[in-house]
């Protein structure tokens, strides 16, 4: 058999002309793999191939060869039918994308694990995660009295987080919510009221995101719950986030949907939060209580955590200073005085994250000149010496919130003996996969 005869006895169907009828026909005769021969194509005729999972494979005399390659595709109207056409009477379905959106493209995403199931492949993201994202969410919507519910009736968890609110407006002088989440990381006084109503809170949502979008949203193979990955937490005298998302079980979701979670969370998130207000609005006409677009969005589109300082962080520095009567630029390795300046080491126009390992002292016009670009591989291992040295300069003067800020957010324990390293490789891995996501500029010293 020559070369030729081999190809097309690989080739599933052969159509002589690239129509939506004649794809959609194809589509229903094909699986995962095989491949189709087609005429020579139009540029739009391309593109419906694309539409309907067809990638180009090869040209031959004969024609051009296309791969059936769906998956991609797919996740795509998963996501896009959760957000659109999925019936809704509270905005939890919503809620429930934006939280694993969010954490698939975030930093916590470090806390995501990965297995295989019976030849399909699986993300699992802890149920910790998407109720502390839920408390983020729903805290100034449920505070503003903005219907997220269709009937005359209160969230499942609603209640609950009423009280945990107006305790923590009572606790806090500024910035209730912001502060409480912080603390959140480092956890409670046990048997205090903060932790009593974090517990029933926390369980709450539980219940609701298990026993409601998990089950419904998108097809019943779209999410599941397990419990792998979980274990029950030893007695301790505080309890803090990352209890809970070692401890509350997993919503499982096919790789494939993850990925494209992770690659386009950007902007998928402003969108089902625009998606968002407007089921907000549609949800306060049945119940005759009349708001508008402008007045749901700056609580869904802003991030709470944009007005918190970096006091804790300049203080830190400012010790340091006075204890060496100098301080070094992490990057530069320059000695700074008192005009020194605080950077990101992960910007925070992209991360939101005001944690104390992301917090180092910078020369201000190496902090003016990297900005919000990500930084790149060759400026972090230049810098790593100086970043450990800072690192562990802060874990020893603020042990207890370096420490918990790690566990919650990079999954890394300072009690182990390698967390230096497991830190520099968390920070190195999500500026490599980040820019390559998102197509990033990177700064290099």
């Amino acid at each position: 058999m020559n070369s030729n005869a081999a190809a097309h006895s690989n080739i599933a169907i052969k159509l002589p002309k690239v129509s939506l009828k004649a794809l959609l026909a194809t589509i229903r005769k094909v699986k995962n793999g095989d491949r189709i021969l087609v005429s020579p194509q139009s540029v739009d005729e391309k593109l419906l191939l694309k539409t309907y999972g067809f990638q180009f494979s090869e040209e031959n005399i004969d024609g051009v060869i296309y791969r059936f390659c769906p998956t991609r595709n797919k996740s795509i109207e998963t996501i896009s039918s959760i957000i659109y056409e999925d019936s809704k009477v509270t905005t939890y379905k919503i809620a429930l994308l934006r939280a694993l959106v969010d954490i698939s493209s975030g930093l916590h995403n470090e806390h995501v694990l990965y297995d295989s199931e019976d030849g399909t492949d699986y993300a699992y993201i802890p149920y910790g995660l998407v109720c502390y994202q839920w408390i983020k969410y729903y805290w100034a919507l449920i505070e503003q009295d903005i219907p997220q519910i269709g009937r005359n009736t209160y969230l499942e968890f609603e209640k609950p987080l009423r009280s945990l609110i107006a305790s923590a407006q009572r606790h806090y002088v500024l910035s209730p919510q912001t502060q409480y989440l912080d603390d959140f990381k480092i956890g409670f006084p046990n048997d205090s009221e903060l932790e009593r109503l974090t517990s029933e809170v926390m369980s709450k949502l539980r219940n609701a995101i298990k026993n409601g979008p998990v089950r419904y949203a998108g097809n019943k193979e779209t999410f599941s719950s397990t419990n792998r990955f979980s274990y029950t937490r030893s007695t301790k005298n505080l309890y803090g986030l990352s209890d809970y998302i070692n401890s509350k079980g997993c919503i499982r979701l096919k790789l494939n949907l993850f990925f494209e979670m992770q690659v386009f969370g950007n902007i998928l998130s402003d969108a089902i939060a625009i998606k968002w207000a407007q089921e907000s609005v549609r949800l306060s006409e049945k119940r005759d209580y009349q708001i508008t677009l402008q007045k749901v969005l700056p609580y869904l589109l802003t991030d709470i955590f944009e007005d918190r300082d970096q006091s804790q962080a300049r203080e830190i520095a400012r010790r340091l200073l006075q204890k060496e009567n100098s301080l070094t630029c992490v990057y530069s390795g320059k000695k700074l005085g008192k005009q020194f300046a605080m950077d990101h080491i992960l910007p925070y126009s992209i991360f939101f994250n005001n944690d104390l390992w992301n917090l180092v002292p910078s020369a201000p016009t190496v902090n003016n000149k990297k900005s919000d670009k990500m930084i790149s591989l060759d400026a972090l291992n230049t810098s790593r010496k100086r970043l450990l040295e800072y690192w562990d300069y802060v874990a020893e003067t603020r042990d207890k919130v370096f420490a918990s800020e790690l566990r919650s957010t990079l999954k890394i324990d300072t009690k182990s003996a390698s967390w230096h390293t497991q830190l520099f490789d968390a920070v190195a891995r999500q500026a490599e996969v980040t820019a390559q996501h998102r197509g990033l500029s990177r700064w290099n010293f």
